[in-house]
């Protein structure tokens, strides 16, 4: 499979965080910066317990891939990258994932400074290692597509110091 550009990357990640609408989440937002790309959702956020025949760390397949088999779109996303950072919010503590050019690190976590956070979900943050991500409005285009009826999704581009809010619904 060939590398996704950034834009590609934006879409891939923000249509996994939606996928989570049906367990639960209801808030997403897509933070982009100069360096990359930050997706958030308030889903039940990655699994992080070990796999049950290679005992990595379920975020680790997931980002990186399964050892034989074809790739799923994390994965794909993760290799595209120059370096992926996960954060799944939990109420035992946050977890922490870092992926450096598709190798991954060691599952940090739980941090119990952070249990009891109200907070849940996963945030994704990565660099593309190809391309740059346009400009807000065609940004905001692209993305607003995927956006499904009934559903919202904040847009902040902190390049340009800008917020937009992105609606799903009928399109004309």
């Amino acid at each position: 499979m060939d590398q996704l550009v950034a834009i590609e990357i934006a879409v891939a990640l923000l249509n996994n965080a939606l996928a989570q609408r049906a367990a639960g989440a209801e808030r997403f937002e897509v933070h982009a910066y100069d360096d990359g790309v930050e997706v958030r959702d308030d889903g039940p956020g990655l699994p992080v317990h070990p796999h049950p025949r290679s005992r990595r760390p379920l975020i680790e397949v997931i980002l990186t891939g399964p050892r034989r088999g074809p790739l799923n779109t994390l994965a794909h996303v993760t290799r595209s990258c120059l370096w992926l950072e996960a954060k799944v919010y939990r109420p035992e503590g946050v977890f922490r994932q870092r992926c450096d050019f598709a190798a991954p690190g060691a599952l940090q976590g739980p941090d119990p400074r952070d249990a009891g956070d109200p907070e849940r979900g996963t945030v994704i943050r990565c660099a593309p290692g190809q391309g740059d991500l346009p400009e807000l409005s065609e940004l905001a285009a692209r993305l607003e597509a995927l956006v499904p009826q009934g559903c919202e999704v904040r847009l902040v581009d902190h390049r340009v110091k800008r917020e937009q809010r992105l609606a799903g619904g009928p399109r004309a």
